[in-house]
This record gives structure tokens, sequence and C-alpha cells, in this order.
């Protein structure tokens, strides 16, 4: 019987056991990956560090600083809680038929370091 990587987010009911959990390498980088720059810094529950703090900017107005500090966060976020990833590709776009909303667009293009071959491109709203 093959062994689960870790459990896929969002959390749900699995096959195997109580959590789905994720049996591909790219499909559960992809999980880490999105949980990471999807939880906001000081969400987690006794891990107030871990995060991203793409999320404190939504509001603010969309300037290329506050574009670059989205861009930043999610550099930092990765070096620290997903080293084994390096990011070949990062844009922060501001989506200017929705100004008067305060949203971007991520576009992140990653690979493995291990394994140059694994890659995916992720593309975020938030």
């Amino acid at each position: 019987m093959a062994q689960g990587l870790g459990i896929l987010l969002p959390i749900q009911h699995g096959n195997m056991g109580y959590f789905r959990q994720g049996f591909d390498p790219l499909e559960q980088i992809k999980s880490n990956f999105l949980n990471l720059v999807k939880t906001r810094l000081g969400e987690r529950l006794h891990q107030p560090n871990f995060g991203c703090g793409i999320h404190d900017l939504l509001f603010e107005p969309m300037t290329q600083e506050n574009l670059e500090k989205a861009r930043q966060s999610v550099i930092d976020a990765v070096a620290k809680f997903l080293p084994y990833l390096e990011l070949i590709q990062i844009e922060i776009l501001d989506m200017k038929e929705n100004v008067d909303k305060n949203t971007f667009r991520v576009y992140v293009k990653y690979i493995v370091k291990a394994n140059p071959t694994l890659g995916e491109t992720i593309i975020l709203n938030f």
C-alpha cells in the first residue's frame, strides 16, 4: 500500500483514513504552497510566523511599492517554509479593471531544487 506524502488542502474526508492525502509529489507540493500563501501571518495557532504577509496589502493603494512588497512577502515565505522550492518567476499584477476592489493576481512559477524537471505554474487571485 502506498504511503501518503501529506494532507491535501482543503481538508476533506479521504478514502484511506480521516483526511485526503497526497500521493503525487507535485500535487502535495502545490497544496503546501497554496496553504502557505493563503495563510495570513498570525493565523496559525502556535505558529504565528507561518504564512504570507500578502494579505496585509490587499486594502492598501496598488502602488508599485506595495506590489513589490506583496511579491517579496511570497518570496520570503517560500524561502523560510518551503526551502526545497526555487521560484523561477513571480509577478504580482494589479487588476486594473478591479482597481476599486483592491484585487491583484499572483503569478508564480516554481521548480523543485532536487529535481528541476518537477515544477508548476500557479495563478492566484487576491
